[in-house]
């Protein structure tokens, strides 16, 4: 399976720049200033995240002090938001989120989201989501 790699743990992203990403490009300017407002003082860093083999979703990670916490947003034909799922195991974690990889197969998303590892080698986890599982996802260790 070819995984698509998108993100590289980098340096701080322009917050301005993820409000865009998050708005939508059609956005006016004074929906993007409204939005950058709203973001909350505890979001240090934000970024989106799309994936060139999954084009039907896209991630949207926000770090806070202690810790990150990822949404996965599917999308309508139109680019507006369907569905966001937060993945609420990697706040629990207080983990980095390092490299996200995926692609979209007959069952859904298949995501691979690696952790930045401070005193090793990366940990990865492997993310399933299907509109036909409840819960919508899986979020377990990389199995290989």
């Amino acid at each position: 399976m070819a995984r698509n790699r998108s993100f590289r743990n980098g340096g701080p992203c322009a917050l301005a720049l993820a409000g865009f990403l998050l708005a939508g490009a059609g956005a006016r300017a004074d929906d993007l200033a409204d939005f950058a407002r709203t973001i909350p003082d505890e979001v240090l860093q934000s970024g989106v995240i799309r994936l060139a083999a999954a084009p039907d979703y896209r991630f949207v990670l926000l770090r806070l002090a202690a810790a990150d916490r990822l949404f996965v947003q599917k999308l309508t034909k139109a680019g507006d938001v369907d569905t966001s799922t937060e993945i609420e195991e990697i706040m629990t974690m207080a983990r980095r989120v390092g490299d996200i990889t995926g692609e979209v197969d007959s069952e859904g998303l298949i995501a691979f989201v690696e952790f930045a590892a401070g005193d090793g080698d990366p940990e990865t986890y492997e993310l399933f989501m299907s509109e036909r599982s409840d819960p919508p996802y899986l979020f377990q260790p990389a199995s290989n």
